[in-house]
């Protein structure tokens, strides 16, 4: 299990891949979007078993 910090930077990354996406009018599609919603949302959930 990862501790704190790491797991902060494992959702910073994601959602930095996400605004680039944004920013350079990337298409992600369904699947894709899924798999990155998917992994921050354990994430998230791992980070929230921390507190």
């Amino acid at each position: 299990m990862s501790n704190r910090s790491d797991l902060l930077e494992m959702i910073n990354f994601y959602k930095s891949e996400l605004n680039t996406a944004v920013s350079h009018n990337i298409s992600l599609n369904d699947e894709q979007l899924i798999i990155l919603s998917q992994r921050i949302d354990d994430l998230v959930f791992q980070l929230s078993r921390k507190d």
